[in-house]
């Protein structure tokens, strides 16, 4: 067989409440076109989503509209006043009401030109090839841990959130970075990546925290490029102690997602916000789905092949956001779609 090319994101993102499929599926197993619950099929997939997209076209089409009226009104008063209008205020008018319509058309003729790009756009990146649900996956303990360093290679119950998209083939893809941004340090200065444009992301690493310079970025669909560090604590997801306020025992989003309990909680990695960076969220609402990329201090030899480390799924509370080792996910989606990943390969 060939090889073929899928893009990935979170489960929950492509299979997400709003859908039909999200509500007859056994969203705890692995979902593949073979084991569809009745007459569904795999939905398809949208960049930018349709709920982006359409805020685009709304937000132009406000600005278009009264742009317009406004320019039927200035050419209006411009014939009024043309027609036999008199006294001062009108000459003063005519003299600049001109002006002011080559402005309303230049607007009118941008704003027009924004719609029909919007319009002609296909939003459709590809079909639902395989997700994992939201689900655990008993794997080795990645990494070491202060407390746990005595169990690190043991079998521990990791959270899975991962979907396949089987890119349409009239699209081009590359795993290539697009104008990584600079962020700002707490003061105001421009902060540092390490990441360059247009270099590609082929490989993946499987860091120790707690051993090897872990800072990393990601470009979220909300947060643009952010940048964090890893934590080295590998974080536990239960109803007991995820989330800020909560009583003990009482189920949120992210733990309620997975069923996990105090006796089988989910394991991940998370990050925080990077040593004196600005102090807000590292992850928001919308940036799930999206690759985590470690952005060393000390970069590779071999610049131009940048390194994936996780993918990220979520957050419950402010500064600790969760992502799944890549190395997980790679394992887990050749499981389930019986395939080998050969891009990326491990470094």
């Amino acid at each position: 067989m060939g090889e073929t090319t899928y893009g990935i994101t979170a489960y929950h993102a492509a299979v997400d409440e709003r859908t039909d499929l999200s509500a007859e599926s056994d969203g705890h197993k692995p979902l593949t076109p073979h084991n569809l619950p009745g007459n569904e099929q795999m939905p398809t997939l949208a960049s930018p989503s349709r709920e982006d997209h359409n805020k685009v076209k709304a937000h132009i089409a406000s600005v278009l509209k009264p742009a317009r009226e406004a320019l039927e009104q200035a050419i209006q008063d411009l014939q009024d006043l043309e027609n036999g209008s008199k006294g001062e205020t009108a000459v003063l008018r005519k003299a600049w009401l001109p002006e002011q319509i080559s402005r309303y058309k230049t607007l009118v003729t941008s704003r027009q030109a924004e719609q029909n790009i919007v319009d002609e756009h296909d939003i459709k990146i590809g079909t639902l090839a395989a997700a994992s649900g939201a689900r655990l996956l008993e794997a080795p303990r990645i990494g070491g841990n202060a407390v746990t360093d005595t169990a690190k290679n043991s079998i521990v119950p990791w959270l899975m959130d991962w979907a396949a998209i089987k890119i349409d083939p009239k699209l081009e893809w590359s795993n290539n970075l697009e104008d990584p941004k600079h962020t700002k340090l707490t003061g105001g200065t421009k902060g540092k990546t390490r990441l360059n444009d247009m270099e590609s992301a082929n490989y993946y690493l499987i860091p120790n925290p707690r051993e090897l310079d872990c800072e990393v970025a990601f470009h979220g669909r909300t947060s643009g490029w952010e940048f964090a560090e890893l934590n080295c604590t590998q974080p536990l997801l239960n109803p007991i102690y995820c989330g800020k306020g909560r009583p003990s025992g009482k189920m949120g989003e992210l733990d309620g997602r997975y069923k996990v309990s105090g006796e089988k909680p989910g394991y991940c990695w998370s990050f925080v916000p990077r040593t004196g960076y600005r102090r807000r969220d590292p992850c928001l609402s919308g940036d799930s789905g999206s690759v985590v990329l470690l952005d060393p201090e000390n970069p590779p030899a071999h610049r131009g092949d940048d390194w994936w480390v996780s993918i990220l799924f979520g957050h419950e509370h402010k500064s600790v956001d969760c992502m799944a080792p890549i190395e997980n996910v790679i394992k887990d989606i050749e499981a389930v779609m019986n395939g080998k990943v050969v891009v990326p390969e491990q470094a």
